[in-house]
């Protein structure tokens, strides 16, 4: 079991990476939640949090952290990524990174671009659930919708953006920290060559060019969270 602590919105006892600071990380509940996980063995999961709590889960539990789902600050410097510092901490403790597979989490440029386009619909969405907001199905559907529309135009990359991420989380952290974190069922674009599983062959192949080891390759496809979730498995 797993549970992360904010998406895009700050939570009522932790702070978002995308949204203001309302908490200063975590709160009092947030830490006595942070507590409980541990005490029943889930995962915490700090993918979408802010740097601030991530810090603070770090001081509050005894456990290794993942973010299941993040990129590399350095090489995409946006909140939703993961600075060099923490990258390192969440390793030190055994902690594992997934790299996320959103182009506008892998390239500044087409973060740009996604962020151009948020504001250049947000009109257009908030007149689709306008006195819908009780209506789940046509939520979800205007969301869906939304998220097209926020990758019209944008630039492409291809899987060796991915590998970028990961190459410098294993120089920070270690190649055992380090896995993939797809997201698959929740971006609205992939690299123009790593667009579903059956992709991962030439993900490997391009691991294999970029000099990892089959050790490390296995880890990375998937051993590392296997590894990881072992220290859950009471």
């Amino acid at each position: 079991r797993s549970m992360t602590l904010t998406h895009t919105k700050n939570t009522d006892w932790a702070d978002s990476s995308g949204d203001e600071p309302r908490w200063d990380g975590l709160n009092k509940l947030g830490k006595k939640i942070i507590t409980k996980i541990d005490e029943i063995d889930m995962v915490i999961d700090v993918s979408h949090a802010s740097d601030k709590t991530v810090e603070d889960v770090l001081e509050v539990t005894s456990m290794p952290i993942m973010a299941s789902h993040s990129c590399a600050r350095t090489l995409c410097n946006i909140p939703r990524n993961i600075p060099d510092n923490l990258i390192r901490e969440i390793a030190e403790r055994k902690g594992y990174i997934g790299v996320n597979f959103f182009p506008g989490f892998l390239k500044k440029n087409i973060n740009e671009q996604v962020m151009k386009n948020l504001e250049k619909y947000k009109e257009w969405y908030q007149g689709k659930i306008e006195g819908n907001e009780d209506d789940p199905d046509i939520l979800n559907q205007a969301e869906m919708e939304f998220y097209m529309k926020i990758v019209e135009g944008n630039d492409k990359v291809d899987l060796n953006a991915v590998i970028d991420h990961i190459v410098h989380i294993a120089e920070i952290g270690g190649v055992e920290c380090v896995g993939l974190g797809s997201d698959f069922d929740g971006i609205p674009s992939t690299p123009t060559d790593l667009t579903d599983v059956s992709c991962y062959p030439a993900l490997i192949n391009g691991l294999s060019n970029r000099g990892f080891k089959d050790k490390e390759i296995r880890g990375i496809m998937g051993l590392n969270l296997f590894n990881f979730l072992k220290n859950f498995d009471k």
